[in-house]
C-alpha cells in the first residue's frame, strides 16, 4: 500500500503565505479612490442634465427665429406703415403680447389693426391684419404665428359616443365623449378667458389609422364643439366640418404649451426719394391732423400711415425668442437708467476711462477713490468714455425695494424702447444708495450706449428670453 508522505513545514508556511489577504488598510483606500471617481461622475449628471435643457431650448429658440423670419418674407404688409406707427419708424410686432398683456389699446387715429397696449412707450401690433375675427379666433391666430407649433401636451382621451358633424350654422360641429370634462379650461367667443391655452382635438377613426385636427371651440358637459378650418388658417367661422365618410370614434385633448415664443422689434426709417412733404407739399396725409398735436400738417406728421411722404423704407429686425414668457405687465416695466454712470467714479470698473490710466494726461490716475491717496490719485471725471474704457457700456438702474423689481440676470438681456435696442447683461453688481428704500445695481453691456436726441434713456428687463437674434436688413415701399 502506497504511503503519502505528510506535508513538511515548510510546505505548510508557503500554503500560509499563498492564502495571505489584502490589509485593511489598503481596502480603505482603494474604498477612497472609488468614492472619489463615483462622486466625480456623478457631479457631473446634473450639468450633463443642464446642458441638455440648454441645447433644447437654443434648438427650439432657432426653430421659431426661421418661423419669425418667414412670417416677414411671407406676410405682405407686416413692416408696413399700417403696422409700424408714427415718424419715429419705431415698433414691435408682438401677436401673443398685444393679446395677453394689459388692456387693449385704443389707437387714437383709428387706422391700427391689432394694436395693443404700448411697450415701454412704443406701439406693437399683433401682425394680423384681419377686422373680421373674433377675439378667441384672433388669439388663435396668434399663437399660430408667434408660438412653436409642435409644443401640445396630452389633457383627455376619451371614446365618442355621439357625433352632429353637419348641423345648422351658427351651431358648431359637436361630439359627445363618455365622460366627464368638468374644470377643463378651454376659451371660447369671448375675451374674459383669452389666457386660457388653445386646445385642439385629435379625432380618431374605427381603425385608428386615420385623424383629423380641429381646434377646439366650446365644452358643454359632455359635448365638444371646434372651429371649422379652412385649408389656408386665415378663417375660423366657415369651411369643411371633417372629411366624407370619416366618423370620429375617439378623441384626444391637447392644449398647446406657450412654452416657446417670439417677439419682433422694428426700426424703421425712410429714404426719401423726393420732397420731404410727399407729392401733395405736406406733411402726413393732407389736410390731417395726424398726431392730434398742433392742427393738420405740421412738421411732425412726416411718414404717418397713408401719406406719401417718403414712400420708401428701410427697417431693422431683431427677434427675442422666449422660454415660458410671463405675459404681465409688471415684468414690462421701463426703468429709468443713469448714464453715463458717475457713482461710484464711473464705468463699470469704477473708474472714468480706462482704470488706472491717465488718459487725459492731466496728471490724475484713474483710481477707485481712497481717502488716504494723494491728491493726484483721484479719479478724473473728464475722462469719462476715453476709448478702450467701459464707460460707455455702462449704467445704472434704480429701484425701490417696496415696488416691483427689475429682472436683472448675468447673460440676460435688456431693451431700450427710446431707440428700440437690445443689450446683453455681461455683469451687474449692487452698490450705495443715499436712499434707504432705493436699490442701486450697476450693469455692463456688450455694446456702448448713446443717448437719443428726444427723451431720456430706459430698460425694460422681460423674463425667459433664450436668445436675441438680428434679422438684418429689410427694404420696401408703401
Amino acid at each position: 500500500m502506497k504511503k503519502h508522505p505528510n506535508p513538511t513545514a515548510s510546505d505548510q508556511t508557503q500554503a500560509t503565505v499563498a492564502r495571505t489577504g489584502e490589509t485593511l488598510s489598503v481596502v480603505l483606500v482603494a474604498m477612497l479612490i472609488m468614492s472619489i471617481g463615483v462622486v466625480s461622475l456623478a457631479a457631473l449628471f446634473p450639468i450633463s442634465v443642464l446642458r441638455t435643457a440648454q441645447a433644447t431650448q437654443l434648438t427650439h429658440s432657432v426653430f421659431l427665429r426661421n418661423n419669425a423670419e418667414a412670417a416677414v418674407e411671407s406676410k405682405v404688409g407686416l413692416l408696413s406703415n399700417a403696422q409700424i406707427f408714427g415718424s419715429s419708424g419705431l415698433g414691435i410686432i408682438d401677436p401673443l403680447g398685444v393679446q395677453l398683456v394689459g388692456t387693449p389699446y385704443v389707437d387714437p387715429f383709428g387706422v391700427g389693426v391689432g394694436v395693443g397696449t404700448p411697450l415701454g412707450g412704443v406701439r406693437r401690433t399683433d401682425g394680423l391684419a384681419s377686422t373680421t375675427i373674433t377675439p378667441a379666433q384672433r388669439l388663435a391666430l396668434a399663437e399660430q404665428l408667434a408660438a412653436l407649433p409642435d409644443s401640445w401636451s396630452l389633457v383627455l382621451e376619451e371614446p365618442v359616443t355621439a357625433t352632429n358633424l353637419s348641423p345648422s350654422p351658427p351651431t358648431k360641429p359637436t361630439i359627445t365623449v363618455a365622460n366627464s370634462t368638468t374644470g377643463l379650461n378651454v376659451r371660447n367667443g369671448s375675451t374674459a378667458n383669452a389666457p386660457y391655452a388653445l386646445h385642439r382635438l385629435v379625432m380618431f377613426d374605427a381603425t385608428g389609422r386615420f385623424a383629423v385636427i380641429q381646434p377646439l371651440y366650446q365644452v358643454t358637459g359632455l359635448n365638444l364643439s371646434w372651429w371649422n378650418v379652412n385649408a389656408d388658417g386665415t378663417s375660423l367661422g366657415t369651411g369643411p366640418s371633417l372629411p366624407n365618410g370619416f366618423i370620429p370614434t375617439r378623441v384626444r385633448i391637447e392644449a398647446q404649451d406657450r412654452r416657446y415664443t417670439w417677439m419682433m422689434t422694428v426700426r424703421k426709417r425712410w429714404v426719401p426719394v423726393g420732397p420731404v412733404s410727399g407729392t401733395d407739399g405736406q406733411p402726413g396725409v393732407a389736410g390731417t391732423d395726424d398726431d392730434k398735436v398742433n392742427g393738420p400738417d405740421d412738421n411732425g406728421e412726416l411718414h404717418y400711415s397713408g401719406s406719401d411722404d417718403d414712400p420708401n423704407w428701410a427697417a431693422e429686425l431683431d427677434v427675442a425668442v422666449f422660454y415660458n414668457r410671463s405675459f404681465r405687465a409688471a415684468d414690462e416695466t421701463a426703468y429709468s437708467l443713469t448714464f453715463p454712470v458717475l457713482n461710484p467714479a464711473g464705468g463699470f470698473d469704477g473708474a472714468p476711462g480706462v482704470s488706472g490710466v491717465d488718459d487725459d494726461n492731466n496728471a490724475k490716475l484713474d483710481t477707485i477713490p481712497n481717502p488716504n491717496s494723494p491728491p493726484n490719485t483721484i479719479p478724473d471725471p473728464g475722462e469719462v468714455g476715453f476709448p478702450g474704457s467701459d464707460d460707455n457700456r455702462t449704467v445704472m438702474v434704480t429701484f425701490t425695494t417696496a415696488g416691483p423689481k427689475p429682472y436683472l440676470k448675468k447673460g440676460g438681456y435688456m431693451l431700450e424702447p427710446n431707440q428700440l435696442k437690445w443689450y446683453r447683461i455681461l455683469d451687474l453688481k449692487d452698490v450705495p444708495s443715499n436712499v434707504p428704500t432705493d436699490t442701486n445695481t450697476v450693469l455692463l453691456l456688450d455694446q456702448n450706449l448713446t443717448i437719443p436726441t428726444v427723451g431720456g434713456i430706459s430698460g425694460i428687463f422681460m423674463k425667459g428670453i433664450i436668445e436675441v437674434y438680428p434679422l438684418g436688413s429689410r427694404t420696401g415701399r408703401e
